[in-house]
């Protein structure tokens, strides 16, 4: 309770909007104008384990988000990336994508209430990705296997809107509990989403529950969290699935046949996030994503995040 007071007090002691809110229940809604910019601080951690040997990396950055215009219908957003930094040694492909979107704001275009809606520039982000891709291919003269791995790497990450989106990762969490469906205060809402299959466009259906974690009616301040889980054994028959949905060829082959080209996996996904009920801003927030896979590949990412007061 604590947190939620300061972060309000800190931040949107100036801000004078209203939201409306009921008994039982409580929305996240945005009322921005434009001209409004916030920045925000994201660190990153992700975990791998492969066969028992674990690998870190730490990075951190900040995105500065400016309301470029507003409609009755929608928002059209500026994200501007920046300020990169590498605790552990960045890949080629993270490194890449680092460059590309701090040098090139991402056009992000929410509904009214502020759910996201759509990537507006992400054909020309996808390419300039992939020729930056190809230029590192060329300028470091990789072997012709690890700078095949590298062009799949780059095409898959930017294969169309949502993957690139799923890439990104941080726009599809930030924006998720926009909307202008009131969450009961006192009763978990429960509902099936999709989690995305590591590295593969493979959408996956799992269970989810949201709740109202807490709430500062002082501050006007909510905590949501949203959590999913998909077992094993639902991530086996969702992947069936797809790939016989993908092939008519595939639909009198064994399942453990498929499962050997498609490795079964298990998610947990999280989402927390603080925001102010009267703005709709953000304040702060949380995701977590931890993947097992059977063949002993397991992947723990973490990011947090919260606003940058001037």
């Amino acid at each position: 309770m604590r947190l939620l007071a300061l972060l309000i007090t800190l931040s949107f002691a100036t801000l004078g909007y209203a939201q409306l809110v009921t008994d039982s229940t409580v929305a996240m809604i945005a009322f921005w104008e434009v001209g409004d910019s916030t920045t925000y601080r994201f660190t990153r951690t992700d975990s791998t384990q492969i066969n028992g040997v674990t690998t870190v990396k730490r990075s951190s950055y900040t995105v500065g988000i400016t309301v470029l215009d507003s409609t009755e219908t929608e928002y059209l957003l500026a994200w501007q990336y920046g300020n990169f930094e590498w605790a552990t040694t960045p890949d080629r492909m993270e490194r890449v994508i680092a460059d590309v979107v701090s040098a090139t704001p991402l056009r992000i275009r929410t509904n009214e209430f502020g759910m996201l809606q759509a990537l507006e520039n992400w054909e020309a982000i996808g390419y300039t990705i992939r020729t930056a891709i190809e230029a590192e291919i060329q300028s470091a003269d990789l072997p012709e296997s690890e700078a095949e791995a590298l062009r799949m790497q780059s095409q898959l990450a930017t294969l169309d809107e949502s993957q690139l989106l799923e890439s990104l990762e941080d726009v599809l969490f930030f924006y998720a509990f926009y909307s202008d469906y009131y969450y009961p205060k006192d009763s978990p809402q429960e509902y099936v989403t999709e989690l995305s299959y590591p590295l593969l466009p493979i959408a996956l259906e799992a269970d989810a529950v949201t709740r109202v974690v807490d709430i500062d009616t002082a501050a006007a301040a909510v905590h949501l969290r949203e959590r999913a889980f998909l077992t094993y054994e639902e991530g086996k028959a969702a992947i069936v699935a797809f790939l016989r949905d993908l092939d008519d060829n595939l639909a009198d082959m064994p399942d453990e046949e498929l499962l050997k080209e498609v490795p079964p996996v298990q998610i947990l996904q999280e989402n927390n996030c603080i925001y102010n009920l009267d703005s709709g801003y953000v304040l702060a927030g949380s995701y977590v994503k931890q993947v097992r896979m059977e063949l002993g590949i397991m992947g723990d990412l973490r990011i947090g995040y919260r606003i940058v007061v001037p």
